[in-house]
């Protein structure tokens, strides 16, 4: 077997072993494991799909109003699917292998073999991807369309070939745009897409300028459309209603609390009574709702007044104004926390290893306590590893590209670090309540600069001066003259 067949199939096999990982959940039986409120909501808009009523949810047998609170793209994902529950969650896992065998390659293709193999055995182990795969939830759909696209994007700004980057932005900044309409943190990135171009060296200016727009705008353009969607349903400029609902529930009570002793619950409680209109529909009969009736109140206020929304995120920006040495605390927490912490399983790893058909959240037996124990322990040493093994490289890769500045290697680094960057402040404000399944779309990013940073890719310099050379002897061959501020680009 040559070398390159050889490093192929360690890839595949890798890609493979993170598909096990993920698809093992199926082996359970039951459904409520693979379950949570938010997927009883994806669940009953998919069905909506499905029964015709556009992007509304279908409940006790008719269609509801159009939805605002959630994006249509993990409904439809799962309405694709014919609203199967266990296919979905093996598509999931079928997304998570493709995701690390597409990260091998490119890595593979542009820094070497042992930056594609760093790259590909960091995802396939990421335990909060394994994690988020195992449930009726957007992270995992939204990991993998969007880590597609930000990678044909920066291959796109490495291309030579005109008519094949074209493709590449175009269909990069059309799954950028399908990302954030599974998870609307992605529209973060839209208005940044030009960033791998602005320092790629591989083509001219123009042709830079050309890829970049076309990328932005055909981005921006989708996310544009579904907002006049929006606004022609219920007078609302936004993808969806989920941010306000965050910032209002989450976010402003912390910040309120410094004016006073009230507890957070309390707190919250008043906002909600503040702004909750009587509606016939009860809380407790709507798809999504979780038992907690500020919760519950909140979620039914928005779904019938979406409008709600910008009064919503004008609370949240006043207390944050109010109190900005808090609200700057809250958000490096949080952004330490989802950069750095381990997740610990609970829940889900207990009722597999219970043999139950439901996530049990009675106690191990004392038979399997120091079995669980040890799993978890083991569990969190692997990640504490896993993370620092992952921030040391990116890094390195971040110091790398201050030495070969105005290079391709620095179009791709400054890129992936500045959407990683970009994803993990997002939650911030809120994260107080959130989980850390919330770093996992920048998780392939976070690979991918490891793989760079410990293993710089001597196969891509090597080419890369090869290319300068064969340029520069063309251009001699021709009796023309290489440009010397393009060669200077060019060097490491």
């Amino acid at each position: 077997m040559d070398s390159k067949r050889r490093r192929l199939t360690i890839l595949v096999s890798i890609a493979f072993g993170a598909f096990a990982l993920r698809a093992m959940w199926l082996l359970r039986q039951g459904e409520p494991w693979a379950m949570t409120p938010d997927s009883i909501g994806y669940l009953a808009l998919a069905q909506g799909l499905i029964h015709r009523c556009g992007f509304a949810v279908w409940t006790r047998g008719t269609c509801g109003p159009p939805e605002m609170l959630r994006t249509p793209g993990y409904p439809a994902f799962i309405a694709f699917l014919g609203g199967n529950w266990r296919a979905v969650i093996l598509t999931q896992a079928i997304l998570g292998g493709v995701l690390v065998l597409a990260l091998g390659l490119f890595a593979l293709r542009y820094f070497g073999f042992r930056a594609a193999l760093v790259a590909a055995v960091l995802i396939a182990t990421d335990v909060p991807s394994i994690l988020a795969s195992k449930s009726l939830m957007s992270e995992p759909a939204f990991q993998f369309v969007l880590a597609i696209g930000v990678l044909l994007l920066v291959s796109a700004a490495l291309s030579k070939e005109k008519r094949h980057g074209l493709t590449k932005a175009a269909c990069g900044g059309l799954l950028v745009a399908a990302a954030s309409l599974i998870r609307p943190v992605g529209e973060l990135l839209a208005p940044f897409l030009w960033l791998p171009f602005a320092l790629s060296t591989s083509q001219p200016a123009r042709q830079r300028i050309y890829l970049s727009v076309t990328a932005v705008t055909i981005s921006a353009g989708i996310l544009l459309c579904w907002a006049v969607r929006n606004y022609s349903v219920a007078q609302t400029w936004t993808l969806s209603t989920d941010g306000a609902f965050a910032a209002y529930y989450y976010a402003t009570p912390p910040l309120l609390r410094e004016d006073g002793h009230e507890s957070i619950d309390t707190i919250r409680h008043e906002l909600v009574s503040r702004i909750q209109p009587k509606f016939e529909t009860s809380a407790a009969e709507f798809p999504g709702s979780i038992g907690d009736p500020d919760y519950d109140s909140l979620l039914v206020a928005l779904e019938n007044k979406p409008s709600l929304g910008a009064s919503l995120y004008d609370v949240f920006a006043h207390a944050a104004r109010n109190h900005p040495l808090k609200e700057t605390t809250i958000c490096t927490m949080g952004l330490l926390r989802l950069a750095f912490q381990p997740y610990s399983p609970g829940i889900g790893l207990r009722g597999l290893m219970r043999g139950e058909s439901a996530a049990s959240t009675l106690a191990v037996p004392s038979d399997r306590r120091i079995a669980f124990n040890l799993t978890v322990f083991v569990t969190i040493a692997f990640q504490t590893i896993w993370l620092i093994f992952a921030w040391l490289g990116a890094l390195m890769a971040l110091v790398r590209t201050w030495r070969r500045w105005r290079s391709s290697y620095s179009a791709v680094v400054t890129a992936l670090w500045a959407f990683t960057i970009l994803l993990l402040v997002a939650p911030t404000p809120f994260f107080g309540m959130r989980d850390l399944r919330y770093r996992t779309p920048v998780m392939p990013f976070l690979a991918l600069l490891a793989g760079i940073g410990w293993f710089s890719g001597s196969e891509f310099f090597s080419s890369s001066k090869r290319e300068i050379i064969s340029d520069f002897h063309d251009q001699a061959r021709l009796g023309g003259s290489a440009d010397p501020m393009w060669v200077a680009g060019k060097r490491e």
